[in-house]
């Protein structure tokens, strides 16, 4: 839940039988909607935008459709997306992480 004040939203997520996320409300109303290829690790969501992932590490994306791909390390940690992966160094990859 997320507070502001007086103001408070309820967010809801929804899971397959194989704990993926399918579905996120916030406030009731659907955020996000995501499907999953039962075999290539390819996702769709609510938008259309097929999201790639890359069987050694299947929590970070590899490509968003066929034109933008990105780079992990060997932790999976973030490294940088397109054509020029030096262009963009690990330090500026907190920018792309998820907050807890």
């Amino acid at each position: 839940m997320t507070e502001w004040g007086h103001l408070s939203e309820t967010s809801v997520y929804a899971y397959d039988l194989l704990n993926r996320l399918t579905e996120a409300k916030l406030g009731g109303i659907t955020a996000e909607t995501i499907t999953y290829h039962p075999t290539n690790g390819i996702i769709r969501s609510k938008d259309g935008v097929l999201h790639g992932y890359d069987v050694n590490h299947p929590h970070a994306v590899t490509r968003l459709d066929s034109v933008q791909k990105y780079s992990h390390d060997a932790t999976g940690r973030w490294r940088g997306m397109g054509d020029s992966l030096a262009a963009i160094s690990a330090s500026q990859s907190s920018a792309f992480r998820l907050r807890s």
